[in-house]
């Protein structure tokens, strides 16, 4: 564990965790055997939320913790619209989410982001008929 905040390492991805906020590396669709997860985007997407999906759960939380989201698609895949839609099934409401082409990379598609995984409930600040801020989500 270093100063500011406690690694958090699976066999997929890594990420460190500091408070509440969780920040994930990029990750990758490569298989272990460097080829890629799929011949789709989908596929491709899938496998990488995965992978950030293991980091989420080994600090306490999923993937639904993400509050913010950047993919990295390569040029030539660049659908935001089709991402955007894929997201959708698995995020209500969707995180801050950028998607950005990328003209030379290693595969078809990255990720990272943050996640916020709350380790205890914020206490009442006093208002009239509150039950924390928490219940206002």
């Amino acid at each position: 564990m270093n100063d500011l905040g406690t690694p958090i390492h699976t066999e997929l991805a890594e990420g460190l965790k500091v408070g509440d906020f969780l920040f994930l590396s990029s990750v990758d669709a490569l298989k272990e055997d460097g080829l890629s997860a799929g011949e789709d985007l989908r596929t491709n997407l899938f496998y990488v939320l995965r992978k950030l999906q293991s980091v989420c759960m080994e600090a306490g939380g999923d993937l639904e913790d993400m509050v913010q989201l950047r993919i990295y698609v390569s040029a030539s895949f660049y659908d935001p619209a089709s991402i955007r839609s894929i997201l959708a099934e698995l995020f209500t409401p969707l995180p801050a989410l950028s998607i950005l082409p990328i003209n030379e990379m290693n595969g078809m598609i990255m990720a990272d982001g943050t996640a916020v995984i709350l380790t205890s409930q914020p206490a009442s600040m006093g208002c009239a008929g509150c039950q924390g801020c928490a219940a206002r989500t």
